[in-house]
């Protein structure tokens, strides 16, 4: 039908996607700061729950694991402000390396 497309020539097995498109340098570096942002932001916010759960009220905890906004809300309102501060980075980093993921 088209000549020059991929899937008229001869002999062209369609493999699916390129398997060196993950040999750029950029797209590796995005790739490796969306994984390693999400554990640091799971991490942090399962740690900040406990943290929160030992303290009072206890169950600011429970409800911080389930409702994630609050974690770093509570935390800063009960001295845990570097787990808190983890927490709101990670965050950043994560949405901003999936924002430049799915634009570039």
């Amino acid at each position: 039908m088209f000549p020059d497309s991929e899937k008229a020539r001869p002999g062209r097995l369609n493999r699916g996607p390129n398997p060196r498109a993950l040999r750029d340098p950029m797209d590796l570096a995005i790739l490796l700061t969306l994984v390693v942002s999400f554990a640091v932001l799971v991490t942090v916010h399962v740690w900040l729950a406990v943290a929160l759960a030992k303290r009072k009220p206890w169950w600011r905890g429970p409800v911080a694991l389930i409702v994630a906004p609050l974690a770093p809300y509570w935390g800063l309102t009960s001295r845990l402000r570097t787990l808190s501060i983890v927490w709101l980075t990670a965050l950043t980093t994560y949405g901003l390396s999936l924002l430049v993921g799915m634009t570039g």
